[in-house]
């Protein structure tokens, strides 16, 4: 049907005193913009080939943006940390599988470039990684070593490690990492296993009381 039967066709349904109207709108739509899609480049993500998430970074004039494994966040210039040096937390298997647990507690080193990590778990559990995570994306592994024993010369699964800015993915920097620390919304995370059944121990990084409190690194 051409398109001058159609619009003939939708006005001998309409009352006559409504045709008018009707017939400047038929006319106006066939003249219509198209629609242009939009979007917000903040709400991109960079994903590799098998549908995982890069990490990289694009230097912009005002900072740069950095790319997590859960979205894009805009990096602003870094102007140095001030908040607690000293942080503990307490990790227990959320898994279900055992009752493992165990403590870490972290310390700025003096130069501010490196946290030193020391650990002691459950005795005889078995740690295959230690990592942190910021809003469930893990963003550090700690390469822990050592462990000694205790005075009845069992294994109380002490050990020590460091994290360094090179350790750092998904955030802007290494105080990136500090601030979400300081900020209550970083976990540790100690994966394992405890009498051949796997574990996985977290718990909240909170700030530690007594001691030396406050780390002051500005940068302007």
């Amino acid at each position: 049907m051409s398109e001058e039967g159609s619009t003939n066709r939708v006005l001998s349904q309409v009352a006559p005193s409504r045709r008018g109207f009707v017939k400047s709108v038929l006319a106006g739509a066939a003249f219509a913009a198209p629609a242009i899609a939009s979007f917000s480049i903040e709400n991109m993500e960079i994903r590799s080939a098998d549908g995982q998430s890069l990490t990289s970074s694009l230097t912009t004039g005002s900072g740069s943006m950095a790319y997590g494994s859960s979205s894009m966040v805009r990096c602003l210039p870094d102007l140095g940390y001030v908040g607690p040096a000293f942080f503990q937390a307490y990790v227990l298997d959320i898994s279900g599988s055992t009752r493992v647990n165990g403590e870490l507690s972290f310390n700025i080193e003096q130069d501010g470039k490196a946290l030193g990590v020391r650990m002691r778990m459950t005795r005889d559990a078995s740690v295959s990684a230690v990592s942190l995570t910021v809003n469930s994306v893990e963003v550090a592994t700690v390469q822990m070593s050592g462990g000694d024993r205790d005075g009845f010369g069992r294994h109380d699964n002490g050990s020590e490690g460091r994290i360094t800015a090179a350790d750092v993915v998904g955030l802007c920097d290494f105080d990136s990492l500090l601030q979400a620390m300081a900020s209550q919304t970083a976990k540790a995370v100690v994966q394992g296993t405890y009498a051949s059944s796997a574990f996985d121990a977290q718990g909240s990084i909170l700030p530690m009381s007594g001691g030396p409190v406050f780390h002051t690194e500005n940068r302007e």
